[in-house]
């Protein structure tokens, strides 16, 4: 009996390596299939394709849990390049200021009921803070742009009360 029992937790301890090996593969996978989609996109740009992530929240976002479930989508790599990319096809380039591409960019992101709620640096519990999100990297790190200045996109969520909803 105590034999069957050893054989036994050696095969559960082997089936573990196995199903972390696994995990630690599909990681690479998928990795190396976000690393062939951003060569693609480079080496032939006019077969350049959108492929929409699986389970990508409806745009704009609408309230807080929408913004907290966008957030967690946006930790995936493979599911942040693409939200990514999507930001650099609404025509912002380096030829549009930052005041433009802030009003392009974020009434398609989030609506101004939603703006109501955020705020830029945050406000302790009261609003949420947009600095240092997911969001917030995918919109103003995208290459080609002059969006570095973080200004107008807090002035964007200050003047969200003044706009009509």
């Amino acid at each position: 009996m105590k034999n069957v029992h050893m054989q036994l937790d050696s095969r559960v301890a082997i089936l573990q390596i196995l199903v972390d090996r696994q995990e630690e593969l599909n990681g690479k996978v998928e990795h190396v299939i976000l690393m062939l989609h951003k060569i693609h996109r480079k080496l032939a740009p006019e077969e350049e394709k959108i492929i929409k992530p699986k389970e990508l929240p409806t745009l704009p976002l609408t309230d807080e849990d929408s913004f907290s479930d966008f957030q967690k989508f946006l930790t995936h790599d493979t599911n942040f390049y693409p939200v990514d990319y999507f930001a650099k096809l609404i025509k912002v380039d380096e030829h549009t200021d930052e005041y433009t591409a802030v009003g392009r960019i974020l009434p398609k992101v989030i609506t101004n009921s939603l703006a109501r709620m955020i705020n830029y640096a945050g406000s302790g519990s009261v609003k949420l803070k947009f600095e240092n999100t997911k969001l917030h990297e995918a919109i103003i790190s995208f290459p080609d742009s002059n969006l570095v200045q973080a200004e107008k996109m807090s002035r964007w969520f200050y003047t969200s009360n003044q706009r009509k909803i």
